[in-house]
């Protein structure tokens, strides 16, 4: 199974992490490389943590890592797009992650995403999502 979390974040990134863990390959996407690497790296001090506490060991860390991809692209909602048009709507992503990714607003660190973001806690949904 693959999957593909968009933005990086602090929370996103984790999302990454708990599939990886038990062996799917996930895709993590952001609006540039530097937020994917950004998102790979907490990931990675995560999971050395989890091994120096004892909740995880070096194999589960190196294995998470491993099935972690961080392209800044859309190509498997591309792919999507495609199974859309082949297969019909049961196949169609979702607009508003690709849209708020393309605006700038990708979560946390630029203060909205799928919710509005103030002092570092989500504060409530951007409510343009659900008009």
């Amino acid at each position: 199974m693959r999957s593909t979390v968009i933005s990086a974040g602090n929370m996103s990134h984790g999302l990454a992490q708990v599939p990886a863990g038990p062996g799917h390959d996930v895709t993590l996407n952001d609006v540039d490389q530097q937020r994917v690497q950004n998102g790979l790296d907490s990931i990675g001090n995560n999971l050395t943590e989890g091994v120096e506490r004892g909740k995880c060991s070096e194999e589960e860390r190196k294995t998470t890592l491993e099935n972690i991809e961080g392209p800044a692209d859309f190509e498997v909602l591309d792919i999507a797009e495609y199974l859309t048009e082949e297969f019909g709507e049961r196949f169609r992503p979702s607009q508003i992650p690709r849209r708020k990714v393309r605006a700038g607003k990708s979560g946390k660190k630029s203060g909205e995403g799928i919710y509005v973001w103030e002092g570092g806690a989500a504060v409530r949904p951007a409510e343009e999502d659900y008009r």
